[in-house]
């Protein structure tokens, strides 16, 4: 999959949990390109998630945070990325 399909499954997707706002850009992790998508939504909340693709799988890590967490969670979140390896 390319990230135009993977944006295009993760629309599809968050439909159903009532997307207020949502953002995609392309980033980073370990030299490898991925797809960062920073969302609000009404039934699980606001969170991160990060799609990469790796011998023809998707893999994704997620963060959700509480009220007035974001800023830390954020932080913490694109440490871990930093640190992540990808083989």
């Amino acid at each position: 999959m390319n990230f135009d399909e993977i944006k295009k499954e993760i629309k599809d997707i968050h439909a159903g949990i009532g997307i207020k706002s949502e953002e995609f850009k392309i980033t980073t992790i370990d030299g490898q390109q991925a797809l960062k998508n920073t969302f609000d939504s009404l039934l699980v909340g606001p969170g991160i998630a990060t799609y990469f693709t790796q011998k023809n799988k998707l893999y994704s890590f997620c963060l959700y945070w509480g009220l007035n967490e974001e800023e830390k969670c954020v932080q913490e979140f694109d440490k871990f990325l930093e640190t992540a390896s990808i083989y």
